[in-house]
């Protein structure tokens, strides 16, 4: 999302881009894979550096190609090194807001057009005559 906003804004300053793991989310496209989205959504039962070590180990597990595997001593000893040099889940959270945020707005413009076609109801018809008046007072019992 970061590249694509860049490329957006600054194009001369972006050679070529490639995404992946993207989609256009048109209708009709298959949607993510159900195990590798909960593995993108989910978070390590605990902030300590074992229970994030695994975490992104399964994460990484998951969504890394099934024909070219990373040993799992090698991808353990750079998850490690990776948490070593910035672990920042606060950035993490941001990323995403990001993402959603701009999902959001990119919508809001057809959310509103729908709304506002749905909430143009036929008009109420006028009255052909004038209410006879009211009583005055409650009846007594």
């Amino acid at each position: 999302m970061i590249a694509q906003r860049l490329a957006l804004l600054a194009p001369q300053r972006v050679a070529s881009l490639t995404s992946l793991m993207s989609s256009s989310g048109a209708r009709g496209l298959p949607g993510p894979n159900p195990r590798i989205l909960k593995a993108l959504l989910g978070r390590p039962p605990s902030s300590s550096q074992e229970a994030v070590t695994e975490h992104l180990v399964r994460l990484l597990t998951a969504i890394g190609s099934p024909d070219f595997r990373w040993p799992e001593p090698e991808l353990r000893r750079r998850v490690l090194a990776s948490i070593a040099r910035s672990y920042r889940p606060a950035g993490t959270l941001r990323q995403l807001v990001a993402v959603v945020e701009r999902a959001l707005t990119a919508l809001l413009p057809h959310l509103r057009a729908a709304d506002a076609a749905d909430c143009r109801a036929p008009k109420a018809p006028a009255p052909t005559s004038a209410p006879t008046s009211a009583p005055t007072s409650a009846p007594t019992p």
